[in-house]
């Protein structure tokens, strides 16, 4: 695998006509959609299996990340495609997906603070299976999130390395939920 580097060439540029699951950046995105997915299912079944409306509220915060996931996915490829008028590609397009997917970060965290202010918290009794069921759940975006930075950094990818920032901000709104 080339690792890319210089300040005149973007992750746009150097991938544009490379099939989707050939490159790292794309495949990655395409992780993130998937970890998503599997976040708001496992969720879902915890939050029922629980009756936990916390969880439940948990998934449906996760069902912006698969939204989020679903704006990179298209953003690097739009990014990727030349045309006459863009001879280089349009890979200005991830910016603004990296500035979408900021967006979503300054509202997660908006919720943290929001959540901390209003200190209403309700204390549940979980059996033990839950807890560890939902201790599970927590470490993989924050772990995903820092695999995300690395590849975005290593193939100059600005809206990968908002999302991997996301991911990790994710965690912090899932200690609220839970």
């Amino acid at each position: 695998m080339k690792i890319y580097s210089g300040a005149n060439t973007g992750y746009a540029e150097r991938m544009t006509g490379v099939r989707m699951l050939d490159d790292p950046v794309q495949r990655t995105a395409i992780y993130s959609l998937l970890l998503n997915i599997f976040l708001v299912g496992a969720k879902l079944v915890l939050s029922e299996l629980s009756g936990s409306l916390s969880l439940r509220a948990d998934a449906i915060h996760s069902m912006v990340d698969v939204l989020a996931s679903l704006a990179l996915i298209v953003g690097l490829v739009i990014s990727t495609r030349k045309s006459e008028n863009f001879p280089y590609g349009l890979y200005k397009v991830e910016n603004v997906v990296s500035v979408a997917i900021s967006i979503l970060l300054f509202l997660s965290a908006y919720e943290i603070v929001m959540a901390a202010l209003r200190g209403e918290q309700i204390f549940l009794a979980y059996s033990g299976w839950q807890l560890l069921a939902v201790m599970a759940l927590v470490p993989i975006p924050f772990i995903f999130g820092r695999y995300q930075i690395r590849i975005g950094e290593r193939f100059g990818s600005p809206s990968m390395i908002a999302d991997g920032a996301q991911h990790q901000a994710d965690v912090l709104t899932h200690q609220l939920y839970s």
